[in-house]
């Protein structure tokens, strides 16, 4: 009667550690797995949510943007997607031959494009002779230039003494110009 006590004994403690083998081997790391799993899909639904907040962004943008062709077409004119420096020449000696003024000279300085906006910036020296007025009027048409100018700095020289307001002047204007770079 001993032994079959004692071989239900060894039997009853074989199965207890068989259980603790299979709790060991299995079922915890299947927990521990499981765990791993919920954080990885804590994380990819906090993915999920900015990934969905920058689509939201995105078409918020997109609806910003002119819709129409003549639209973009001026926002391309205003900004181009190139420095265009002959673009550039041309626009100002056309707007100095409209007032009769003559372009002496002119000089480019790239500054150079920002890396958070992507506008690129080039600085233009130009020399021009003429009168006051015309210097007034070319600040206005300047101002009005369907590409976005700035004017920096204005330098002004008198070339003949006088107390007319047609004296003949000669002015240099700092003007800087965008581009998309």
């Amino acid at each position: 009667m001993k032994n079959k006590s004692n071989i239900k004994n060894v039997v009853s403690l074989l199965l207890a550690l068989a259980i603790l083998v299979i709790y060991m081997y299995y079922i915890q790391p299947s927990s521990e797995k499981l765990e791993e799993k919920r954080l990885e899909k804590a994380q990819m639904e906090e993915q999920l949510t900015d990934l969905q907040n920058s689509v939201d962004e995105l078409l918020a943008l997109q609806a910003s943007i002119p819709k129409s062709v003549g639209e973009r077409q001026l926002l391309l004119a205003q900004v181009p997607t190139d420095l265009d420096q002959d673009g550039l020449i041309k626009d100002l000696n056309r707007l100095a031959s409209n007032r009769g003024i003559e372009l002496k000279n002119i000089g480019f300085a790239l500054q150079g494009v920002d890396q958070e906006t992507g506008v690129g910036v080039v600085t233009m020296a130009t020399g021009f002779e003429g009168t006051y007025q015309d210097l007034i009027n070319l600040l206005a048409d300047v101002e009005n230039n369907v590409r976005k100018l700035r004017v920096k700095n204005i330098s002004v020289q008198v070339l003949e003494v006088s107390r007319e307001v047609s004296a003949e002047v000669s002015f240099t204007l700092t003007i800087e110009a965008y581009y998309q770079g």
